[in-house]
């Protein structure tokens, strides 16, 4: 008897309250879903608005071959690239991580160039070179 009623239990409960037991549920992809304080207040309503959200930076990407004077991983050096808008990503030879041809990527490097040229300066490279040699002689980095 037992057996035969906990068995018409479980059903009933599943058809009831069974919306709790599928997984969690999915966030829409609105960005108002994600505000970047938990304030519930009304007095502090102005903080829960769409122009208080976190900006992200997309920084745009520059492949390179050889790491020569680009002190590739120390934190200053990729400070300064963020700084300038773009960051370097090593790119062995006959590797592609982007899963493009060699001609997309070498477009690719030639717009960011020519993006940098008139956002930052003609002499981009030779300010991020200046920069790097400094974080090179704050960092006591010798080899890279």
């Amino acid at each position: 008897m037992n057996k035969l009623l906990l068995y018409s239990f479980f059903p009933m409960y599943l058809l009831l309250f069974g919306e709790n037991c599928f997984g969690q549920k999915k966030k829409p992809d609105d960005p108002e879903a994600y505000f970047p304080t938990e304030n519930v207040s009304p007095k502090f309503k102005d903080d829960n608005t769409r122009e208080n959200i976190p900006k992200k930076k997309v920084y745009s990407v520059i492949y390179k071959y050889k790491l020569e004077g680009t002190l590739y991983g120390n934190p200053c050096a990729m400070e300064e690239t963020m700084k300038m808008g773009f960051i370097y990503v090593v790119q062995p030879k006959g590797w592609l991580p982007t899963n493009q041809p060699w001609p997309i990527v070498v477009l690719n490097n030639l717009w960011v160039n020519t993006k940098l040229v008139f956002t930052r300066s003609p002499f981009w490279k030779l300010t991020l070179k200046n920069r790097i040699e400094k974080c090179r002689d704050k960092s006591g980095d010798i080899v890279g």
